[in-house]
């Protein structure tokens, strides 16, 4: 696995704590913090085009893009689709739900041969509860693709203005 800082970890069925610990999202945080977390997440391979998740699963992890590309997208019953989201190595995703308690809001979609990794809801909450610098970097992360879907509903609403 090569992570966003170009650090290159061993591949292994379970996560690596020092590899998570090279991710954004858990930057700063204690290895002590991050051991417990890894030791409870796993790795995920998917194929091109295999599904993750669908729109209205119940949600039961986070995961984070380690490699490859995973598409969130937006269902409709007549088959359409729309894609709000790419994913890319160190991006996080399926955190919306997880936190609301909610089913999932979207559907995700593996666009390239990709290595996730796999946090569970009962730790990853844990570990929000108790370090606010992973909550404030959640909060970032959330703030921005706000922004992001603002921009392209102003752009929707006002195409024809």
């Amino acid at each position: 696995m090569t992570t966003p800082g170009n650090a290159t970890c061993v591949r292994a069925p379970h996560a690596d704590a020092d590899c998570m610990l090279l991710l954004p999202l858990f930057e700063g945080c204690p290895a002590s913090a991050i051991a417990e977390l890894a030791a409870a997440s796993r790795l995920r391979r998917v194929s091109k085009g295999s599904v993750i998740y669908y729109q209205s699963d119940p949600s039961d992890a986070v995961y984070i893009v380690l490699s490859g590309s995973v598409s969130i997208l937006l269902s409709h019953p007549d088959g359409r689709e729309l894609v709000t989201n790419e994913m890319r190595p160190g991006d996080c995703f399926g955190e919306l739900a997880l936190i609301s308690g909610n089913s999932r809001s979207s559907s995700a979609i593996a666009r390239t041969e990709s290595e996730l990794l796999v946090l569970p809801r009962a730790p990853f909450l844990t570990l929000l509860s108790d370090r606010p610098s992973v909550q404030r970097r959640l909060l970032e992360l959330l703030a921005a693709r706000l922004c992001a879907s603002t921009e392209r509903e102003s752009a929707l609403a006002f195409l024809d203005a």
